[in-house]
């Protein structure tokens, strides 16, 4: 009966060191793990809103927008069912976008627009599904197909290149209906 129990005295107590010895061991030289939660989600996001981009209390422009998300990590903001006016460095009113949904980045230096794009300015109108402009370098792109409507003439085609207030356009594959003015062709 006392072999029993030293046996059972051993084994206990050459358990004791292993378990002792594997939990002393596990933290040596190992860092702990650290758990990371990345979050690429909106740091804002509100609903019904109308926001002005402002520059030396001169307004840049004005977003209304059915949703809002803003990424401030990474300088976008993106605007659903969105209309945005855009104003001259004097604060005159100049051009006004429609469209489904809207990217604004790096502060307002560039926007796309996508979906049922609707582009005013006082020299004319673009439709077209999807609007890249570059503000700082004032190049508006809309690489698919355009309808430019000016007084009554409406020009279609695609790969539109142009400034924000449509002074000289470039388009291919150029289908016309109304009549040409010579100020507004190269031909």
């Amino acid at each position: 009966m006392k072999r029993r129990f030293k046996n059972l005295s051993i084994t206990l107590l050459i358990s004791s060191i292993l378990l002792l010895g594997l939990l002393g061991c596990s933290s040596i030289g190992e860092e702990e793990e650290k758990v990371v939660i990345e979050d690429n989600g909106p740091q804002e996001f509100i609903e019904g809103i109308e926001v002005y981009e402002m520059k030396g209390g001169i307004p840049e422009y004005k977003l209304k927008a059915e949703v809002i998300k803003n990424f401030y990590d990474i300088k976008r903001t993106i605007a659903y069912k969105a209309q945005l006016d855009s104003y001259d460095k004097d604060g005159n009113h100049y051009s006004y976008i429609e469209c489904d949904s809207a990217y604004v980045e790096n502060d307002g230096d560039l926007i796309k627009a996508y979906g049922h794009v609707y582009l005013k300015t006082p020299n004319g109108i673009v439709k077209t599904d999807y609007i890249y402009w570059d503000k700082p370098s004032d190049k508006v792109l809309a690489p698919n197909k355009v309808v430019l409507i000016r007084d009554d003439n409406e020009v279609s085609g695609f790969n539109l290149r142009t400034d924000s207030r449509f002074r000289i356009t470039n388009m291919d594959n150029v289908k016309a209906v109304g009549t040409v003015n010579e100020k507004d062709s190269d031909l």
